[in-house]
């Protein structure tokens, strides 16, 4: 198996590592300005460095993950079988998180690949997004980064995943949540939700994309193979609602917010539903929705 994954390219990279443990690696500075959301105090920080390429340093292989030091090049060997003399673009270690990760961009064969790693207590969250994708048939209007393997190595959750390329990662936009919600009544609402089944839970502005005139949807970590009628529907509603603090937040006015939104008009059970299924699943803003209505009555 070694020579399928021996080196990754990792000595080529660059390196700069933060003083929270936090870690950036990249083939190319153009990967930095892709892969790090353009509001993050991490990009913001780069921007004020300015000099980034003359403080780092090269990569030695090693990521941080908690408490723990781990060679990159085992993790990626686990996945010698499926994606052979791979080569790693860049790498990205949040640990501002709660939990922390680590993400990887990678090529293998000339296809790109990302890689999603967590702990062990990650896994049902890995488990919901490689369940969800697996059964979801998207068409030419919609993207998303189908699941290759899930597997456990060393006290760590890995979810190998279909990647992006550079240029891609270069075209995408970020959509408001009014954006999102146009797209999606464009492409058709449905009682079994806008993926014909298959339900993402957790609906925003935040892992919605346009590029070049397709919907890009990420982090599918609050999804399930199936939930109420119209749940993404009503978790982008209730975004919308909670976001408009001028207007009240109960049932009745995410009624009249569906109506004007998606031109649908859905009774307070369909809507309690969903409520309950998104907020058990993370939603606040369901969760909100609920409280307020409990308040009132």
């Amino acid at each position: 198996m070694a020579d399928k994954w021996q080196g990754f390219g990792l000595m080529t990279l660059r390196s700069f590592r933060f003083p929270n443990k936090g870690l950036l690696v990249w083939s190319d500075t153009d990967w930095l300005r892709s892969i790090l959301p353009s509001d993050s105090r991490k990009k913001k920080l780069l921007r004020r460095l300015g000099g980034l390429p003359i403080l780092s340093r090269r990569f030695n292989g090693k990521v941080p993950f908690g408490d723990r030091i781990y060679d990159l090049d085992r993790i990626l060997a686990q996945f010698a079988d499926i994606a052979p003399f791979s080569k790693v673009s860049a790498i990205f270690v949040n640990s501002r998180r709660n939990l922390p990760r680590i993400y990887v961009w990678l090529q293998s064969e000339g296809h790109p690949m990302f890689l999603k790693i967590g702990g062990p207590t990650e896994l049902p969250a890995f488990e919901n997004e490689a369940n969800a994708l697996t059964e979801l048939h998207t068409g030419n209007d919609l993207i998303v980064m189908h699941p290759l393997s899930l597997r456990v190595y060393d006290s760590l959750v890995l979810l190998l995943s279909q990647g992006m390329s550079l240029t891609m990662h270069q075209q995408k936009q970020r959509l408001s949540p009014d954006e999102v919600l146009s797209y999606f009544v464009k492409l058709g609402v449905k009682a079994n939700g806008f993926f014909g089944g298959p339900v993402h839970g957790d609906l925003s502005s935040h892992n919605a994309f346009d590029v070049e005139g397709r919907l890009l949807v990420v982090d599918w970590e609050s999804a399930a193979p199936h939930g109420p009628d119209y749940c993404d529907l009503i978790e982008l509603c209730s975004t919308l609602l909670v976001a408009d603090c001028t207007r009240p937040t109960g049932l009745a006015a995410l009624k009249a917010q569906v109506r004007r939104s998606a031109d649908l008009e859905l009774d307070e059970v369909t809507l309690r539903n969903a409520l309950k299924f998104l907020a058990q699943h993370g939603s606040i803003n369901s969760q909100k929705i609920l409280n307020s209505t409990n308040k009132s009555n």
